[in-house]
C-alpha cells in the first residue's frame, strides 16, 4: 500500500500528480489509465491494483494498493455538528458526546473523513459504519485531517 498525501493550491491537478508518483515507486507502473465507474469512483486500467482519492481545498491524498482502499482528506474547520445525528451510530453519538468545543469538533471531524475512507473502500453507507470496528488509520496535519484504510 502506498500513501502520499500534501498541501498545494491546485489539490485536483496535484492529486493526479500524487497517482502517477504512487504508481511509479510503489508499483513501477507508469502507463496506467485513471477511469471512473458507475458510481464515480476511481478505477485503474492496471489489473491488481486499487486507489483512492481525496482533495479539499488546499491539500489532496491518494492511496494505491492490491486491495480495495479509501482515504479522505479534510480542512481541519468547523463542522456542522447536526451533521453527526446523519451518519453516526449510537455507539458514535453516545462516545461523541464526551466532548465539547474544539474537541468535538476535531472528533467529529475525524470520524467523518474515517468513514468516508471506509465508504470508499466498501461502498456501505456511512450510517451503517461503525468506525470502532474498522481499521481505519487518523494523521491530523496541522491544516488537514487525513484518514485511510486499506
Amino acid at each position: 500500500m502506498i500513501l502520499l498525501y500534501g498541501k498545494s493550491d491546485e489539490p485536483k491537478t496535484f492529486s493526479r500528480e500524487l497517482l502517477k508518483q504512487a504508481l511509479l515507486v510503489g508499483y513501477g507502473v507508469t502507463n496506467a489509465e485513471l477511469l471512473h465507474g458507475e458510481c464515480g469512483e476511481p478505477l485503474l486500467t492496471t489489473e491488481g491494483l486499487y486507489v483512492s482519492i481525496s482533495h479539499c481545498k488546499s491539500a489532496a491524498a491518494v492511496v494505491v494498493a492490491s486491495a480495495p482502499c479509501g482515504v479522505d482528506i479534510e480542512t481541519d474547520r468547523p463542522f456542522h455538528s447536526d451533521i453527526a445525528a446523519r451518519f453516526c451510530t449510537e455507539r458514535e453519538l453516545t462516545w461523541l458526546s464526551l466532548f465539547d468545543g474544539d474537541a468535538y469538533r476535531l472528533e467529529l471531524l475525524k470520524l467523518w473523513t474515517k468513514k468516508e475512507s471506509v465508504f470508499k473502500q466498501t461502498g456501505v453507507a456511512m450510517k451503517d459504519i461503525e468506525v470502532f470496528k474498522s481499521p481505519v488509520a487518523t494523521l491530523h496535519r496541522g491544516e488537514f485531517i487525513l484518514s485511510y484504510i486499506h
